[in-house]
């Protein structure tokens, strides 16, 4: 665990360079750089990409930080990890940052669904990138496990006192490995009949695979039935893009 990778003197002022911060900015930048060059494989120039982009960017860190503060509430018996003092919950990211890029895609007289498939194999790179700093950070810490590939984090982590002498599942890289798979996936989806179906198949995985590896989360309690509130949000992912999927239109021919 290492939470402040770099310590910098500026101005005579310690300036701390925290991991999860980092790392959440490496993954912005090669996100933004995939979905550019998929938006220009479309036709879209430098100007339409970059538009899109500053769009979608700010809107998606402020719906991540406001789904953040309303997962905090949800789960207010969560302890306190270091790194997570700025917690971002994707689903708010997606909740804002993507009506955000279709209304400048409309705006700009790009196919929606298009600019939307384009986006999805960068939002997830992000993401995976995200979650190596939150393992950096020591933040969403998982279960108890006796695997090897179990890790102990030093004393005075909130792991240490859930549970006492005991290995716990890496969890952020579980997920980022799920991220990276649909990452792949997206990829390798290429021009689906439906239009939107990227995007709304990278979101499905994402969300049913969420929902199984909270199950190995040992980080917070339930937040309402039995759920912890990441489980209650993908579900309304799922049940969101379900719905979706019979209004996505097929491409001509």
């Amino acid at each position: 665990m290492h939470p402040i990778l770099y310590e910098l003197e500026i101005a005579g002022r310690p300036v701390l360079i925290a991991a999860y911060g980092l790392c959440a900015l490496a993954g912005a930048l090669a996100g933004a750089w995939l979905t550019y060059r998929r938006l220009a494989n479309q036709g879209a120039d430098w100007m339409e990409s970059v538009s899109i982009l500053g769009a979608a960017f700010p809107m998606g860190v402020l719906g991540a930080l406001l789904f953040g503060l309303a997962y905090r509430l949800l789960d207010r018996a969560a302890p306190p990890a270091p790194g997570a003092e700025l917690h971002l919950v994707w689903q708010g990211g997606v909740a804002l940052g993507v009506p955000a890029a279709a209304v400048m895609a409309r705006r700009l007289g790009r196919p929606i669904l298009d600019v939307l498939d384009a986006g999805a194999p960068g939002l997830f790179l992000g993401l995976a990138c995200g979650r190596v700093g939150c393992l950096l950070g020591g933040c969403c810490f998982g279960s108890p496990t006796g695997l090897p590939w179990g890790i102990r984090y030093p004393a005075g982590h909130p792991a240490c006192a859930l549970y006492p002498g005991r290995a716990v599942h890496p969890a952020p890289i579980y997920e980022a490995l799920l991220c990276v798979a649909i990452v792949a996936g997206t990829l390798a989806a290429g021009t689906p009949r439906r239009r939107g179906a990227v995007l709304a198949g990278g979101l499905l995985a994402y969300a049913a695979g969420r929902i199984g590896l909270e199950l190995l989360r040992g980080d917070h309690d339930p937040a309402l039935l039995g759920l912890t509130a990441p489980q209650l949000f993908s579900l309304a992912v799922v049940a969101a893009v379900l719905v979706a999927w019979r209004f996505l239109p097929r491409r001509a021919g």
